[in-house]
């Protein structure tokens, strides 16, 4: 009995949760309305568009000052995320994904007083420049 209240619970749910889905796509001939002003609208056909893949500015700068502020710190001091990330501790290479993303810091690691401190930083920049290296 328990096993099927759960299985209606879930069909219930994807079902509300379609309907909501549904309910936020485009309606026939879409327009949008300036807000305040519903007597004018204007078709989304004529609003701007926005590019995700269009790059955005990479501020060269700004990532050096990035990666500056981590050299020396301890591995243990270091949080990696999307756009920090450790590539080399010591002779070890680690792996790494091969996509490119412009302000991602890869970070090299050395034994420095018997602990592993940050040593160099590649900092990964847009097709067709330089990589930008701090040491």
């Amino acid at each position: 009995m328990r096993r099927t209240r759960v299985g209606w619970s879930l069909v219930v749910g994807a079902v509300l949760a379609g309907l909501v889905l549904a309910g936020c796509g485009e309606q026939d001939g879409g327009t949008t309305a300036p807000p305040g002003d519903a007597d004018e609208a204007v078709p989304d056909d004529d609003l701007e568009q926005v590019d995700p893949d269009a790059p955005e500015a990479f501020d060269r700068d700004g990532a050096r000052e990035r990666a500056e502020s981590l050299l020396g710190l301890r591995e243990d001091e270091v949080e990696e995320s999307e756009s920090v990330r450790i590539m080399r501790r010591g002779d070890e290479q680690l792996p790494g994904t091969m996509d490119l993303r412009p302000g991602r810091l890869n970070l090299e690691l050395d034994e420095v007083d018997g602990e592993y401190r940050v040593t160099r930083i590649v900092v990964e920049v847009p097709d067709g420049e330089d990589e930008l290296v701090v040491e």
